[in-house]
């Protein structure tokens, strides 16, 4: 099922892109959700040590005075990944990563066998993770360095996190992203808000939206959203309602309205109540507005005219994004997750997403 939102970009056009400042690790998430998660450097394991090389960097030089991490915004709300305390040490160096990937043995990574403990091993507090955030979450777990780094720009960047005496081995997701994948490409973000629609009598599962990829926008600048939705109501009128807004309205219906539905688009659920398929998803389409990235907040209604009663759907959040040229990451990772001090680990095939600044 195809829809053709030619009308969407006047509305987008009220959308102003923020500034970005610093950079991130992998390159192009400043603004946008990584596609993975990981719980090892401050959940899971009592002591860890994590080196990443980066080889994606390369440019200007670029001086660092603190390091960022944040909550991965895909993962549920929790209810174990509370406040802790770790004692945390965090170095950075130069590397080389163009001709083969890093020695499994850390020290071996630094340029020069130089390196720099620019924030010295100290007990730290970190926050509550438990709510899941809105699109994205904040860069809201900060080490201000001890030392400044000032990256050259003509190496690759390496930078490497210990930890022990971890409080809390609780699941704490931060945001991660997989490493072969490409930065740039048109390629956006998405997660699900509220996990859980309204569930129609007489079935086991909520009314669920799914979205079966990303939000993309192709070479020609126009930008495309696909959904579907299972366990609505049987052979039901409905909408699926698209806003540039989430106001989270909880108590006017069976789940939460989570979208300011600033257009509305008829739909119908067939008789099992699904809305289209994941085969055949209901593609939004509509040229990209302007220069910046914005946000989308989508949800599916259905009314059981037998009853009557309307059902709410779970929603979707996805950031759209305009294109740009691909950029093949080159990010490598060894991993320790059993000590701090260990002098070799294991390759890894994803980078937790940090921001320098």
């Amino acid at each position: 099922m195809n829809k053709s939102l030619a009308g969407l970009a006047s509305i987008l056009g009220v959308c102003a892109g923020l500034s970005a400042q610093g950079f991130t690790s992998p390159i192009g998430l400043e603004k946008l959700e990584g596609n993975g998660i990981s719980a090892n450097n401050y959940g899971s394991f009592t002591a860890s040590r994590m080196q990443y090389c980066d080889g994606n960097q390369r440019g200007a030089p670029k001086p660092i005075g603190k390091v960022s991490f944040r909550r991965d915004a895909y993962t549920a709300p929790l209810t174990s990944a509370g406040a802790r305390t770790l004692d945390l040490g965090f170095v950075m160096a130069h590397t080389d990563v163009s001709v083969a990937a890093p020695s499994t043995t850390f020290a071996t990574n630094y340029k020069g066998g130089l390196s720099s403990q620019v924030f010295t091993v100290k007990s730290v507090n970190l926050p509550d993770l438990n709510a899941q955030p809105g699109v994205l979450a904040p860069f809201n777990i900060t080490l201000p360095f001890d030392t400044p780094f000032v990256y050259n720009g003509n190496d690759d960047l390496l930078w490497e996190v210990t930890g022990k005496n971890n409080t809390n081995t609780g699941a704490y997701y931060l945001d991660t992203q997989t490493n072969g994948t490409t930065a740039g490409g048109g390629i956006g973000s998405g997660i699900y808000l509220g996990w859980q629609g309204c569930t129609v009598p007489g079935k086991t599962v909520g009314f669920d939206i799914i979205y079966p990829s990303f939000p993309v926008t192709d070479a020609a600048s126009v930008s495309t959203v696909r959904l579907y939705a299972t366990g609505g109501p049987n052979s039901s009128p409905g909408i699926l309602a698209i806003g540039l807004s989430d106001p989270n309205l909880a108590g006017l219906f069976c789940a939460p309205l989570r979208t300011s539905a600033d257009i509305v688009i008829p739909v119908s659920t067939d008789a099992t109540g699904n809305i289209a398929t994941s085969a055949a998803p209901i593609a939004l389409s509509f040229p990209f507005p302007g220069a910046s990235q914005f946000d989308l907040y989508a949800q599916f209604a259905a009314l059981d005219t037998a009853v009557p009663a309307l059902y709410l759907s779970d929603a979707f959040a996805g950031s759209v994004v305009p294109y740009s040229a691909p950029v093949v990451r080159k990010v490598y990772a060894v991993r320790n997750t059993t000590s701090d001090v260990a002098a070799s680990g294991s390759a890894s095939t994803f980078a937790i997403v940090v921001k320098f600044e």
